[in-house]
């Protein structure tokens, strides 16, 4: 092959890869505007009603949505709820009822069947949780699997909780408990990552009595494929009523990990 002929063919490809990477941000152009245009003109609070009556029809359960919802689709998928409420199965009596929420993924993964959240964000939940009698709790609707699901790698790059409440009757033992003020920060959750993680939370019960407010820093790991778990460089403190002692102050530190299959800690 002479000199000419070498430089032609290198001309050739080289105006194919610059024509080609015109066209494909071309393409990159078009999707985002579309997406644009979605996210613009797509109103999904005009769904409310359906999602409602699905929720009815699936559940058995009253779903109010008195917020607006917002979509965003880029950089992420996002989906941010107003105020919302769900009743008990089978009545109008309030189960649960948050005052925001805000969940964002990852686009691309989703091709690969893998679920990376990237925020996780609760303001003002309040939840209600019932052990009946029979020993049948009022969440049990809401865990059953009608379908199955395939499995899916989560990732979670953050969450975040902002006052919380949440109350659990146990109706055959007549105990009462009742956790509020609970605030939750944590880093990135994925499977073998260690991530950081705040809680704070204050605890009431009469069975038996107890009053405890509670702070705890520490790094989480969970590793679902050796079902380990671990903490490190945990800081916990109770002040409080616990057990008829009153001005309790109890403190924990340092590392643990458990491997709940093999019963080893």
């Amino acid at each position: 092959m002479d000199g000419s002929s070498f430089h032609s063919i290198y001309a050739a490809m080289n105006k194919l890869l610059k024509y080609g990477l015109i066209a494909l941000a071309g393409v990159i152009v078009i999707v985002l505007a579309a997406a644009g245009f979605i996210a613009a003109t797509f109103d999904p609070n005009a769904y409310k009603p359906q999602i409602i009556q699905l929720v009815q029809e699936k559940k058995g359960r009253a779903l109010n949505l008195p917020g607006d919802i917002k979509l965003s689709f880029f950089p992420n998928l996002g989906l941010e709820l107003g105020a919302l409420s769900l009743s008990e199965h089978q009545s109008r009596q309030e189960f649960a009822a948050v005052d925001e929420a805000r969940v964002s993924v990852a686009v691309m993964p989703l091709l690969r069947k893998e679920v990376v959240v990237n925020e996780v964000a609760v303001k003002g939940l309040k939840a209600n949780l019932v052990r009946f009698k029979n020993g049948r709790f009022n969440i049990d609707d809401l865990l059953s699997k009608e379908e199955k699901s395939e499995q899916v790698k989560f990732d979670i790059g953050h969450v975040l909780v902002e006052n919380a409440a949440l109350t659990f009757r146990d109706e055959a033992k007549d105990a009462r408990y009742a956790v509020s003020g609970v605030s939750l920060k944590t880093g990135r959750i994925a499977n073998g990552v260690s991530t950081p993680v705040e809680l704070a939370f204050s605890l009431q019960g009469n069975q038996p009595r107890i009053a405890l407010v509670t702070r705890l820093k520490t790094r989480l790991t969970i590793d679902l494929d050796k079902q380990q778990y671990a903490v490190e460089g945990l800081a916990l403190e109770s002040k409080g009523e616990a057990a008829g002692i009153g001005n309790l102050v109890l403190k924990a530190s340092g590392d643990a990990s458990a491997r709940p299959q093999t019963g080893e800690f």
